[in-house]
């Protein structure tokens, strides 16, 4: 018995809770509250249009269209500078970030075994021209003795072949010193052109080979924008064009040329390359976020004084005039405006109607 009556006291505790829960939500609802009488219509007061007020009608104007194309700066000119031969560091004269003159100084490698090297050839080449001396004499000698009778035809000849062959062996010896001069001056490493240092990537002590990268350096002088350009807008652009670039981070805006379009499309993106430059003012550093603005056919917009505009919190309001005439009444109607165009006007994207007229200046309110 107790328990029945435990469950009964349950079920009466739940719907008692449920059926409060119901009128306190119809009450929030406004439920128990009067309604308003829709059978009376709703009075809408006009005013009149001010006297010496200025209104304009809601006109359709041509504006430029175009689509952005993001992409990434790069430096038209950028150079790893590499070892060309297996030696040691000696010294390192710059840092990330230094200018540099064409010719200047970067690097240098130990170059101690190539001095000797050289040293040897060089030797070589004393040794060889004072052979092709001696034999020039022993030609020389042979010569006057054959014409006095006291020498053969063939001991000529074979002093003649002794000079050819001596020479033979100097110029050997001249091309193996030029190469090792050539060699030598690898040692040293300098600047190919004006730039700036962006990376080291060797240190002093460092055993360098054939292609390893000891420094990266780029011309700060002119740079590039690289974007990638989907193919309905690439087929826009050619080579000469000129466009406009955006450093977003700079808020700079610039005329830039189209210098090159890769002929070989994303596979991924369906875009194609696209590179622009352009005098690079300072402050521009490779791999800057930019964008370029691609021209596409004018658009047709509705369009009102900017001075028509009234902006109450969030919502933007026009103040309509039915007529022109001294009976004209105004109503105030909300509209959604977009771009802010050249001549103080403003894009209407939805609420009028072309032809329709605004109050622009109001007497009444400037007084």
């Amino acid at each position: 018995m107790k328990r029945t009556v435990a469950i009964v006291t349950k079920v009466i505790v739940s719907l008692g809770f449920t059926l409060a829960v119901g009128v306190m939500l119809l009450w929030l609802a406004g439920f128990f509250q009067p309604k308003i009488d829709t059978s009376r219509p709703v009075r809408v007061e006009h005013r009149r249009v001010p006297e010496g007020a200025q209104v304009v009608p809601v006109e359709v104007v041509q504006v430029p269209r175009s689509e952005s194309a993001v992409g990434t700066v790069e430096a038209d000119r950028q150079a790893t500078i590499a070892s060309r031969i297996l030696s040691r560091v000696v010294s390192l004269d710059v840092e990330a970030g230094a200018r540099v003159k064409a010719g200047q100084i970067l690097a240098t490698l130990d170059d101690s075994d190539l001095r000797q090297r050289l040293e040897q050839t060089q030797a070589v080449l004393d040794a060889s021209r004072a052979s092709l001396d001696q034999a020039g004499e022993e030609l020389a000698r042979a010569e006057r003795s054959a014409e006095q009778g006291a020498a053969s035809e063939l001991e000529v000849i074979r002093a003649r072949n002794a000079v050819r062959a001596a020479d033979a062996n100097v110029q050997r010896a001249e091309r193996s010193v030029a190469e090792g001069q050539t060699v030598l001056d690898h040692a040293i490493i300098r600047a190919p052109f004006d730039g700036v240092v962006i990376e080291r990537q060797a240190e002093v002590g460092d055993t360098a080979t054939p292609g390893m990268p000891l420094l990266t350096m780029y011309d700060p002088s002119r740079m590039q924008l690289v974007a990638g350009v989907r193919e309905s807008l690439a087929v826009r652009l050619a080579v000469g064009d000129y466009v406009k670039a955006e450093i977003e981070s700079l808020d700079l805006v610039c005329e830039a040329e189209v210098t090159e379009i890769v002929p070989e499309a994303s596979a991924r993106s369906r875009s194609f390359r696209v590179k622009v430059s352009g005098p690079c003012p300072p402050g521009v550093y490779p791999g800057m976020f930019g964008r370029i603005s691609i021209p596409l056919e004018q658009a047709s917009v509705l369009a009102v004084p900017a001075q028509a505009i009234h902006r109450v919190g969030q919502l933007d309001f026009v103040d309509l005039a039915s007529g022109l005439g001294p009976d004209a009444t105004l109503t105030r109607r909300s509209v959604q405006i977009g771009r802010t165009l050249d001549d103080g006007l403003v894009e209407v994207l939805a609420g009028l109607r072309q032809g329709e007229l605004v109050l622009v200046s109001n007497p009444e309110s400037a007084s």
